[in-house]
């Protein structure tokens, strides 16, 4: 594809595979050599005219009014009900209703809402089971021949393109059992596919559409009891194509974090692959893309993978700090984040000086703790805090370096806490813990935990100070602290003592105890005000802290500390345990434009319940943000 800029861009199942060239003329005319397997070649453009129609396919599927998204959404249903007919005299028919209806459709709308809009609603339809059953038939009816197989590759396109737009129909997918599909064939061709044939476009598709649902949290407990991991792992190693290698290892370092990084061990070259791609992406000046991999995603990858000292120690030698540093020059805040949390967990005693010798490092670190963006300055405060630390392990013996100084943060804290007069048995200080940056580094703590049964991610509470609960007698009985998952709730200071004597969370409409009955907040999707088929009768968590301690959620208000004079915006939060199987995961609904967790994509970082009873409050948070004139 020629783009605006003049930059050419190729194009493999859909995935955006970077700049292929600059500066070309307008008008471009492509040559295909035909050879070996190919059987048929198209070529379209939003520029080209289609020699019978006057209008290019890609033109003809761009989605501009109303009324197009209707017929759009018409048409992919028409598609589902064509593959819930089992028929091998239709193959064929099938086959050109996903090419038209739902690749070229993808392919011809850049707008993410949109795609993801559509992957959301193949997954409302019913689409993932129709899909997993049809890629069967296909598998049973004999790929061998020519229409099976190019309905089968454009079926395999089509869940690239919309499991990459939508973790909902991602996580349909792998409930309906796709991961099992794939297993099944990496397990079969792991040692005899052959690249430019089918084998291996089987192989790359699986492992690419594998990568898209890894992502979905709620798919990767089912990747382990698939035993994916080691369905995967052939494909680390060095003697397989740098594409299947790079897939592989960013895919298995999703499932990382689920107790398995020492799984996960790669060897020298296969690490240089990924690097060099890290390399790509950065250098890439529009996308900051290599092979359709967005720098960050592999800055976060790279991060995952150093949780096996090894790999850690083949990441450094390898140069993969001077890229990330890179990238934490020019990126986004987003990419700067998660280039700065790479270089965090690249840092160990042991690759400390090499990191530290990385040219221009130290002057962004200490830049970039001036930043205005509160997480990325906390991730580049993380980096000097490990150097500072590393500096005082090397220093001899009888020097300062290992005294324990009590946290500031936390007694400010402690005395906001106070203000409050909430009755000290509500709490338990045994598991009282400070968050922020100083006192979570010190710790040696990661970011992110898996908790329960299945194992889900939430994020630490970051920049808060967490006061405990007491737990109720029902959490020892029903397993809560082991089995259940760690949420957030963000609220307002008055609602606390409310929250508190009730002993819940309550849902709009409830009754609360004094007798007043609960209603959304001013500003919040109420019966009147929300988007079509959304609930508000529900009670709202999110397994991040910057969801749920958004201001939309977690209202701030004014503290003067009397201790120092000081004044403070003050937010509160409840972090709960929550039952799994009682809620439904769902998209951010605060108008978010950027992603605002890294570890959780917007599409499901809100989590919503109408069971009473399934949560248990475990814990205040608290967070003080000083206020300088």
């Amino acid at each position: 594809m020629r783009k605006s800029d003049g930059s050419l861009h190729f194009f493999f199942n859909g995935r955006d595979l970077g700049v292929a060239a600059t500066d070309l003329p307008q008008t471009v005319h492509g040559v295909v050599d035909v050879y070996g397997d190919t059987v048929q070649v198209s070529m379209s453009g939003s520029e080209a005219d289609d020699a019978s129609s006057g209008v290019s396919p890609q033109r003809e599927a761009q989605v501009k009014t109303e009324s197009d998204v209707h017929t759009l959404l018409d048409k992919v249903k028409e598609t589902v009900d064509l593959m819930r007919n089992k028929r091998s005299s239709i193959i064929g028919l099938v086959g050109s209703a996903i090419v038209h209806n739902l690749n070229v459709v993808y392919n011809a709308n850049r707008n993410k809402q949109l795609r993801q809009a559509l992957g959301d609603f193949l997954a409302d339809i019913g689409a993932g089971k129709v899909i997993v059953e049809y890629l069967q038939f296909l598998r049973e009816s004999g790929i061998q021949d020519d229409t099976t197989w190019q309905t089968y590759d454009a079926l395999h396109n089509a869940c690239l393109n919309y499991t990459d737009a939508s973790l909902k129909l991602a996580t349909e997918l792998g409930k309906a059992g796709i991961v099992l599909l794939f297993v099944e064939d990496l397990n079969k061709f792991k040692e005899n596919y052959v690249k430019g044939k089918k084998s291996y476009d089987i192989l790359l598709s699986a492992l690419s559409i594998l990568h898209n649902c890894v992502k979905a949290s709620e798919v990767r407990h089912m990747l382990l009891k698939s035993d994916v991991v080691n369905a995967i792992k052939p494909y680390t190693l060095v003697n397989n194509d740098d594409l299947l290698i790079m897939i592989s290892l960013l895919t298995l370092s999703y499932i990382a974090d689920s107790g398995q990084r020492h799984l996960i061990q790669a060897n020298e070259d296969s690490i240089g692959f990924i690097v060099k791609h890290l390399k790509e992406a950065v250098n890439e000046p529009t996308t900051h893309q290599s092979k359709g991999f967005h720098a960050y995603e592999i800055a976060t990858g790279l991060a995952q993978l150093a949780g096996h000292p090894s790999n850690r120690k083949l990441i450094v030698n390898k140069g993969a700090v001077q890229w990330l540093t890179q990238l934490m020059k020019i990126g986004s805040d987003t990419e700067i984040e998660c280039a700065a949390n790479a270089i965090w967990s690249l840092t160990s005693a042991d690759s400390l000086d090499s990191v530290k010798r990385t040219p221009e490092l130290l002057k962004t670190v200490l830049a970039l703790e001036g930043s205005r963006n509160e997480s990325v300055k906390a991730a580049a405060k993380r980096i000097n805090i490990k150097f500072q630390a590393g500096m005082m392990q090397q220093m001899p013996s009888g020097m300062p370096g290992g005294m324990k100084i009590e946290c500031d943060y936390q007694k400010s804290c402690k005395l906001f806490l106070k203000s409050l007069d909430i009755p000290e048995t509500y709490f338990s200080s045994k598991y009282d813990l400070c968050y922020c940056t100083s006192c979570h580094a010190e710790r040696k703590d990661t970011l992110y935990y898996t908790r329960g049964k299945p194992p889900r991610d939430y994020g630490l509470p970051i920049g808060w100070c967490r006061f405990s609960f007491k737990l109720p007698p029902k959490a020892e009985p029903l397993k809560a602290d082991a089995e259940w998952h760690r949420a957030y709730h963000g609220t307002k200071k008055e609602s606390i003592h409310k929250v508190l004597q009730t002993g819940e969370l309550l849902i709009p409409g409830d009754v609360a105890l004094g007798g007043k009955k609960l209603a959304e907040e001013e500003g919040h999707f109420n019966d009147k005000r929300k988007p079509e088929g959304f609930d508000t009768k529900r009670i709202f968590v999110s397994p991040s802290i910057r969801y749920s301690g958004h201001e939309a959620y977690a209202t701030p208000s004014k503290y003067k500390e009397e201790r120092s004079g000081k004044d403070y915006k003050a937010k509160v939060a409840i972090q709960v345990l929550i039952r799994p199987e009682s809620y439904s995961v769902g998209q951010q609904t605060i108008g978010a434009t950027s992603e605002i967790d890294p570890k959780f994509s917007n599409q499901e970082i809100e989590w919503s319940t109408k069971e009473r009873g399934a949560t248990i409050l475990y814990g205040l948070l608290i967070k003080l943000e000083e206020e300088i004139e």
